[in-house]
C-alpha cells in the first residue's frame, strides 16, 4: 500500500516483508471505527478482549478509520507482528448533504477508504470481512464471495431517536431520521450474519427485519476477574464519594456527564455536603473540563491504567445515561469491584435479570440523588452488594467463550447459509 496513498492520511504496516504471500490461517478484513489498543473505552475493550485470544488462529487485518490518527499509528507500530497487517484511516469532514450530519457516516470517514479496502481484499482474498458498525458498510464491496459479519453495538436510528429525545431537538434536515434508517437497514440486509451486543437490540432488529440472520455476542468479564477484584480488600475514601467512568467523546457519556454535574449532583450535595464526586475516564472536551472544574465538589481524574485505581476509593459508582444503546462495560467493571450501583434504566439495559437486580435505577435527577444518598450512609447495603455481585457475574458469559462464538461464525461457510 505504500505509495498508493497519502502518508499523512494512510499508514498502512505488514506483517509479512511480502505482501502477496499467503498464510495457512483464514484472513480476516476486520474494519472499525477505532484502534482498539490500548482499550480505553467500552467499545475498544469489547474489540480488544475479543481479537486478542483470536489473532494466533486467524490472519487479522485491522482496518481502523480514527480520530487520533498520530497516537493510534505509534501504538500500532508495536502491534504489527500480532496482526496479519495494520491500516488506519486518519478522518477526515466529507462532502455528504448536511441532512446526514448527525450520522456517525460522517463522523468515521476517509475519501481513500473505499479504494483502500478494494485493494486489500484484492491482495489478501479474506474469508470473512468483519464490519464494527452499519456506518462502515458504505466501504465492502456489493457481491463479494467471501463472509460478510456485520457488528452493531448500538442500533443507529434508536441512538439518534434518544439523543434528540434528551436534547428537545429535532435532527437537522427534515429527512434525516429515515435516512439514518434506511442506511441502517440497508446495512443488516447486505451482511450475511448481524451480531448485536443485547437481546434487546437483537430483538428490535428482527422486529423490523424478521428473516434477518443475527447472534447476540455480549459484552462479558474475564474468567477470573471475580475471584481477583471483588474479594480485594476496598478502602473506600472516609468522605462519601461518587464515581463515574466514562469514555467522553461517546456524546450518550458526555450527556450523562453534563445530567450529573448539572442536575443530580447538587440534589445529592443538598443530602450529604461533604459528599464528594469523581469523573475518570478519556476524552473529555475543554469546554466539559472546564464546566467540571467550576463545579461544587467534583474532580475530573482523567484517563487511567486499572479500574480499581479510580474505584477503590469509592462508595457508589454512577450510571446517568439518558439514551444509548448496547450494555455497559463499566457497570460490568463497577459490579466486578463490588461497588453499588446507582443509574437510569440505561444502565440495566442488556443484562440478565439476576444482574439488573443490582443496579438501582431513578428516572428523575431526584431519585438517582435519593437513591446515592443512601448508598452514601449504608455500609451493610453496600457489602451486600458485593457479597451478590460474586455470584452475579457468573451470570455473565467469559470474553474467552465470547471470542470462540465470534472464531465459529468467521468460520462458516456463506454457501451453507451461516444458520
Amino acid at each position: 500500500m505504500h505509495g498508493l496513498f497519502p502518508a499523512e492520511h494512510v499508514f498502512y504496516q505488514s506483517r509479512s516483508s511480502n505482501p502477496g504471500a499467503r498464510s495457512d490461517r483464514p484472513a480476516i478484513l476486520y474494519l472499525t471505527n477505532k484502534f482498539c489498543f490500548p482499550p480505553n473505552s467500552g467499545g475498544a475493550v469489547r474489540e480488544s478482549k475479543l481479537l486478542e485470544p483470536l489473532l494466533g488462529r486467524f490472519d487479522v487485518h485491522y482496518v481502523g478509520f480514527t480520530h487520533n490518527f498520530d497516537a493510534d499509528c505509534a501504538n500500532a507500530l508495536n502491534l504489527v507482528d500480532r496482526f496479519g497487517s495494520i491500516t488506519l484511516l486518519r478522518h477526515q469532514e466529507p462532502d455528504l448533504p448536511l441532512d446526514v450530519t448527525s450520522f456517525r457516516l460522517r463522523e468515521h470517514y476517509s475519501p481513500f477508504g473505499e479504494d483502500l479496502v478494494i485493494k486489500l481484499i484484492d491482495r489478501i482474498r479474506p474469508s470473512t470481512i468483519h464490519v464494527e458498525g452499519c456506518f462502515l458498510m458504505r466501504y465492502v464491496p456489493r457481491g463479494l464471495p467471501c463472509r460478510i459479519v456485520l457488528t452493531e453495538e448500538n442500533i443507529e436510528f434508536e441512538l439518534d431517536a434518544g439523543r434528540s429525545a434528551v436534547s428537545g431537538r429535532k435532527p437537522p434536515g427534515a429527512h434525516t431520521s429515515d435516512i439514518v434508517r434506511r442506511i441502517e437497514l440497508d446495512a443488516w440486509r447486505a451482511a450475511d450474519v448481524c451480531i448485536f451486543v443485547t437481546p434487546e437490540d437483537e430483538r428490535t432488529a428482527k422486529s423490523v427485519i424478521p428473516e434477518l440472520n443475527t447472534r447476540c455476542l455480549e459484552n462479558s468479564v474475564d474468567g477470573d476477574l471475580s475471584k481477583e477484584a471483588i474479594w480485594t480488600s476496598r478502602s473506600p475514601s472516609p468522605t462519601p464519594t461518587g464515581l463515574y467512568v466514562a469514555n467522553y467523546t461517546w456524546p450518550p457519556s458526555e450527556d450523562g456527564a453534563y445530567f450529573l454535574i448539572d442536575e443530580v449532583w447538587p440534589l445529592i450535595l443538598d443530602i450529604v455536603p461533604e459528599a464528594h464526586l469523581i469523573l475518570a475516564g478519556t476524552g473529555m472536551s475543554a469546554e466539559l473540563e472546564a464546566h467540571t472544574a467550576q463545579a461544587e465538589q467534583v474532580t475530573y481524574v482523567g484517563p487511567f491504567e486499572k479500574f480499581a485505581d479510580v474505584a477503590n476509593g469509592a462508595h457508589v459508582f454512577l450510571c446517568p445515561l439518558r439514551f444509548g444503546g448496547g450494555s455497559k462495560i463499566k457497570v460490568i467493571d463497577a459490579l466486578s469491584h463490588g461497588l453499588p450501583i446507582v443509574g437510569t434504566k440505561e444502565a440495566q439495559r442488556g443484562f440478565p435479570v439476576g444482574i439488573k437486580e443490582l443496579i438501582f435505577c431513578g428516572e428523575t435527577a431526584m431519585s438517582i440523588a435519593l437513591l446515592t444518598a443512601s448508598l452514601f450512609d449504608a455500609r451493610r447495603a453496600r457489602e451486600k452488594m458485593a457479597s451478590s455481585a460474586s455470584t452475579a457475574t457468573h451470570l455473565l458469559p467469559t470474553w474467552q467463550s465470547i471470542a470462540g462464538e465470534l472464531a465459529n461464525i468467521w468460520q462458516v461457510n456463506p454457501v451453507d447459509g451461516g444458520n
